[in-house]
């Protein structure tokens, strides 16, 4: 091989050294941001229940304090807007949103040790290039 050839290889390899350095950059972002949101999903689920079992109670001490069809009825869909069903539901899709950013998350996970195996080649690469290029002089 000549010394052009291996020069232009080297500079081949430190370029693609440099597009993965960013793409692992990307993605350790990404990561942190889905574990942000994973976090404050976390904290919404909190907020959820807390709120579910303030309103409930706050829906029966309307229907026990009201008298009234009307005031009975309305009441009462207070309730059962607020009923533990529904907040089984709307905790179990939080739940669901979590474990799917948590699987992005080892994805991301996978594809930052990736490029940092490749890299880890390309440094090899470049190592027999850059000494193959000092016994060339």
């Amino acid at each position: 091989m000549e010394r052009w050839e291996i020069q232009q290889r080297i500079n081949t390899l430190e370029s693609r050294r440099a597009e993965l350095e960013e793409k692992i950059s990307k993605l350790e972002g990404r990561k942190e941001r889905l574990e942000l949101e994973q976090a404050a999903k976390l904290r919404d689920i909190e907020n959820v229940s807390d709120l579910y079992s303030e309103r409930r109670t706050t829906s029966e001490l309307l229907y026990e304090g009201l008298e009234g069809v009307a005031a009975t009825k309305a009441a009462g869909k207070l309730g059962e807007i607020y009923s533990i069903g529904n907040q089984e539901a709307l905790v179990s899709k939080m739940e669901d949103i979590i474990y799917y950013l948590k699987k992005c998350c080892e994805k991301a996970d996978a594809d930052i040790e990736d490029a940092r195996l490749e890299i880890s080649n390309i440094d090899c690469q470049l190592y027999d290039d850059r000494k193959a290029l000092e016994e060339m002089e």
